[in-house]
This record gives structure tokens, C-alpha cells and sequence, in this order.
């Protein structure tokens, strides 16, 4: 079977420490973001965030992953 792209669902704002971990155990991971304006204190920056708060992709076939 082939690689194929799944969904998965991550704790609150850990979606970057969740494709981290997934990454370094050889998934592919796929974390889209955009940018986004925050205010704070008389400050203005402009940081990334989850395209999808709470999930991440993760490319892997599913008959070799039962195997590992």
C-alpha cells in the first residue's frame, strides 16, 4: 500500500512539539501555518500559528506502521 496523508489530533498549542516528536521517528509531517498580528503591551508582532489549532499531518503507510 501506499503512503497516505492522516489527521492527527494534538493537546492545546503542542502542535509544533507534536510534529517534532513525529518527525524524529521518521513520519512525514505536514504543519501549515499563517501569519497572524499579536498585540501585547503596547507591542505589535507578527508570529505564525496553526493553519488547524489542535491538529497536525502526518504522511505514513498504514501496513508498515502496524509492523513497527
Amino acid at each position: 500500500m501506499a503512503t497516505a496523508w492522516h489527521v492527527a489530533m494534538t493537546h492545546p498549542r503542542e502542535e509544533e512539539l507534536a510534529a517534532e516528536h513525529l518527525a524524529r521517528q521518521g513520519f512525514g509531517v505536514y504543519l501549515p501555518r499563517h501569519a497572524r498580528t499579536r498585540r501585547h503591551a503596547r507591542k505589535v508582532e507578527r508570529v505564525a500559528v496553526p493553519l488547524f489549532p489542535r491538529y497536525v499531518f502526518v504522511a505514513f503507510d498504514p501496513e508498515s506502521a502496524a509492523n513497527r
